[in-house]
């Protein structure tokens, strides 16, 4: 990996863009392209400059992994990416990825774009464009199965029945957690 305080690295880096002319760089995770402490603005600001730099000069855009930090005291894990609090301040787009694929913007952008409502792992690249349709499906296949159970099934036992896998099921239960904890399934 690269170290984007280090002159040598950034030196590196600058002529390997310098050298391609790319539209898009993609760079991460966020916490491993510096030495010393993350969350320090002695660390990380530097970085935020360098890719500032790239940007204005190269004319380059910039996908930055960030990773969100760990939930504290029982409350849901934070969207904002760990580390320096510049870094929520920084972008133009922050966009929070869940575990199922559906995107949250974790920082207002400073302008409208259409995004996607929702990623889904895949090939060649390990996220790509969802398909609404199958994580929309999958979920009324398991309201439906609960209906004609007649209560509310496990993953494991919706898994059995429906084909998909438990995990994916309990992705997409998890996702409409309120939803399906609210509807009455003897009816």
């Amino acid at each position: 990996g690269y170290d984007l305080t280090s002159h040598q690295d950034r030196a590196e880096v600058e002529t390997y863009v310098r050298a391609v002319q790319p539209q898009l760089l993609i760079a991460g995770p966020l916490y491993k392209l510096m030495s010393g402490n993350p969350v320090e603005e002695m660390s990380a600001k530097p970085v935020s400059q360098f890719f500032d730099y790239l940007r204005s000069t190269y004319g380059v855009t910039l996908i930055i992994e960030a990773h969100s930090p760990y939930a504290q005291n029982g409350a849901p894990r934070p969207m904002r990416p760990y580390g320096w609090s510049g870094w929520s301040r920084w972008p133009e787009f922050g966009i929070h990825i869940s575990k199922i694929g559906k995107l949250s913007h974790w920082r207002g952008p400073r302008e409208e774009r259409d995004w996607p409502r929702a990623l889904q792992r895949g090939e060649p690249w390990p996220w790509m464009l969802a398909d609404d349709d199958r994580l929309e499906g999958m979920w009324k296949e398991c309201v439906t199965m609960a209906s004609l159970l007649g209560y509310q099934p496990s993953a494991r036992e919706l898994e059995e029945k429906l084909g998909y896998s438990k995990s994916a099921i309990g992705r997409v239960l998890k996702a409409r957690k309120v939803e399906w904890d609210t509807i009455n399934f003897g009816e």
